[in-house]
């Protein structure tokens, strides 16, 4: 039985199965650069030696288990209802943590400065959740990050938003760092949603405000580190912006 007290447990929700991107591979081992997404942020993850990873996994969940290997937790979500009902599955695991990373298998490209900076500043300002976004130069059908005073007070998926609200440029990219005892006390009040019937996590972010938990949005300037790949326009973006970046 590993130690938790003092470490984080890293959710990467890789259930999916990427229809868009016109394949039958499972979307977290559609390569980028031939390295397999989940891949990348596999590896970033295991520099630091206080993070256990867990992987969610539901479509063809045994290729990416045996491509990842045995030193990883699986959790199996075996209809896709959500993020917020994939995290739901994870519960046992996650009670025996403090702190819960809770990242998109299909944003792969978060760097490990970038995860430092994330749990230094959850830590420094004792939020109850924190998280990463950025401001796009383009539009993706992200959740917004609504803020009042500079203070965030929801997160809005692209879906629900009306026309002021879809001007808004800072995106929400799911890149979180909550509490788990908090996260586990507010994950059931989501509901599904009454168009897509999915569980939102996006939505947790409201009860956090309601409840008047410190929540911490932490911006970072590179926004192509918490794109989503969604398309094969989204996976060609990324390997020219890596091929530029390692020039």
């Amino acid at each position: 039985m590993k130690n938790t007290q003092n470490k984080t447990l890293a959710l990467i929700l890789a259930a999916g199965k990427g229809s868009r991107m016109g394949t039958n591979t499972p979307k977290p081992l559609i390569p980028i650069m031939k390295k397999p997404m989940i891949k990348w942020i596999v590896s970033t993850l295991k520099d630091f030696l206080f993070i256990d990873i867990c992987v969610i996994v539901g479509y063809k969940a045994e290729m990416i288990k045996a491509y990842l290997g045995k030193d990883l937790i699986y959790v199996l979500q075996k209809k896709q209802k959500g993020t917020a009902h994939a995290v739901k599955q994870a519960q046992k695991i996650i009670s025996k943590y403090k702190h819960v990373l809770i990242f998109p298998s299909d944003a792969p490209m978060i760097s490990s400065k970038s995860i430092q900076q994330l749990y230094d500043s959850h830590i420094k300002t004792n939020a109850s959740c924190s998280f990463l976004s950025s401001i796009f130069p383009f539009k993706l059908p992200y959740a917004r990050v609504i803020r009042k005073n500079n203070i965030v007070v929801d997160c809005i998926e692209e879906i629900d938003v009306d026309s002021a609200t879809f001007q808004i440029n800072e995106l929400f990219t799911s890149h979180y760092l909550i509490n788990a005892s908090d996260l586990m006390g507010l994950i059931n009040k989501i509901k599904p949603h009454s168009l897509t019937g999915e569980y939102h996590l996006t939505d947790i972010i409201k009860f956090f405000s309601e409840e008047n938990y410190i929540l911490n949005g932490i911006q970072i300037d590179c926004y192509q580190e918490l794109m989503g790949i969604n398309t094969k326009e989204d996976l060609n973006f990324i390997e020219s912006w890596l091929k530029s970046r390692d020039k």
